[in-house]
C-alpha cells in the first residue's frame, strides 16, 4: 500500500489529483482544510491523504502532486 498526501485549492481539485495518480480505487484516509500563508493573507486549501495499491500500476517513484 502506498500512502500519499495531495493538496488543492478545493476539495474537488485535491480528489481529482488522487484519482489521476492512484486511480479510482484509491482509499481516502483523511481529508482536512489547511491554511496557507499568502500575499494578501491566509488562503484556505485542502489536503487529502490517500492510499493506493502498487500492483494497480501506481508509479512509486513519482512524487505526489501538491498545491498550485
Amino acid at each position: 500500500m502506498i500512502v500519499r498526501s495531495y493538496s488543492g485549492s478545493t476539495m474537488d481539485a485535491a480528489l481529482e489529483k488522487v484519482r489521476g495518480d492512484l486511480g479510482k480505487d484509491a482509499l481516502i484516509i483523511e481529508t482536512r482544510a489547511v491554511r496557507e500563508p499568502g500575499l494578501l493573507g491566509k488562503r484556505i486549501g485542502y489536503e487529502v491523504v490517500a492510499a493506493g495499491d502498487p500492483a494497480s500500476g501506481v508509479d512509486v517513484t513519482k512524487p505526489a502532486t501538491h498545491l498550485e
